[in-house]
């Protein structure tokens, strides 16, 4: 009669530790593949560490009292962006709400460039916080800039679609990072508010220009404690038909978008490509989501796009 042979226990255990090894690997879940439609918010959960601020100034005027904060906001790709956030609070807070104005900058060294109590936007920010008894806050230097030799606004922008056209990395187009930074923003001015004025802040309006403004849109579709946005003279909505009405209405692209057209990005609109970047990062692929009330500013003589762009996307958008 054969007699069964045993492992020694130690090579027992060893098996019985691999079994599990194993079983466990089998059920742990393939990572979700990132698509056009999830670029965005897989960019905006993708674990970066980097959030962190802290208080580096403050000061008053006419009685209100001013705080600059450092914001590092993120790492992308390999940039650390840092920023200047001011919050200005009145003397009297009656709202949990607070208004977040995005806006542009430039950084020297790495470092924000200091903004100062005798900036004249901040001087009109503060009378809007003292008007409504409400705290507001900016954050200056979206996008970073300059980056990649010296690019900065536009240039830069289409400068991270050419890569993304290029290399299909979903990490490349730049208002990406721009909208993470307004989110950031929103994280910081919370816990400011909290731990030093022992105010609770729950819900935001944003709005921004431009550049910034289009982040405002994507900032209302991506967060909720977005509950209104003011996006100002930006009017990209559904942006293949309102590039297409740019040639159909001056027979050639407008010359303020030179820096995308010398890349080719509006000519490939149509393409497999071009449906990508308008996922992505046009305000219209995501208008399901932008249920919250809107005061949209249009420039009439904004050379950007033709007087009557909006048409093509303002009956499209809820709220």
């Amino acid at each position: 009669m054969k007699q069964k042979r045993q492992l020694p226990g130690k090579f027992s255990g060893i098996f019985i530790i691999g079994l599990f090894l194993v079983a466990s690997l089998a059920c742990t879940p393939s990572p979700v593949p990132v698509t056009p439609e999830t670029a965005l918010q897989s960019y905006l959960q993708n674990g970066d560490e980097s959030f962190a601020w802290n208080v580096v100034e403050s000061y008053q005027i006419e009685g209100m009292d001013v705080y600059d904060l450092r914001l590092t906001s993120q790492k992308w790709r390999e940039h650390v962006w840092k920023h200047t956030l001011t919050v200005l609070v009145p003397e009297e807070i009656d709202h949990d709400g607070a208004l977040l104005f995005i806006t542009g900058g430039k950084n020297e060294d790495g470092k924000p460039i200091k903004r100062g109590g005798d900036d004249e936007f901040i001087m009109t920010m503060a009378k809007v916080a003292e008007k409504n008894n409400a705290m507001v806050a900016i954050i200056w230097q979206i996008p970073n800039q300059p980056l990649y030799d010296d690019l900065t606004e536009d240039a830069l922008i289409s400068f991270t679609l050419h890569n993304y056209q290029n290399d299909g990395d979903f990490t490349w187009p730049l208002l990406f990072p721009m909208v993470k930074t307004a989110v950031r923003a929103m994280d910081a001015v919370q816990a400011f508010s909290s731990e030093t004025l022992d105010h609770e802040i729950s819900r935001f309006v944003v709005t921004g220009a431009s550049k910034r403004g289009w982040t405002t849109w994507l900032t209302g579709a991506s967060d909720p404690r977005v509950e209104a946005i003011a996006p100002m003279v930006i009017d990209v909505l559904n942006m293949p038909v309102n590039l297409d009405y740019q040639v159909q209405v001056w027979k050639e692209y407008s010359i303020q978008i030179e820096d995308y057209t010398k890349l080719g990005i509006p000519q490939d609109v149509h393409t497999e490509n071009g449906d990508d970047i308008t996922t992505m990062i046009d305000p219209y692929s995501y208008r399901k989501k932008l249920t919250m009330p809107k005061m949209i500013f249009i420039g009439t003589n904004d050379e950007y796009w033709p007087v009557d762009a909006i048409k093509h996307y303002i009956d499209d958008i809820p709220g």
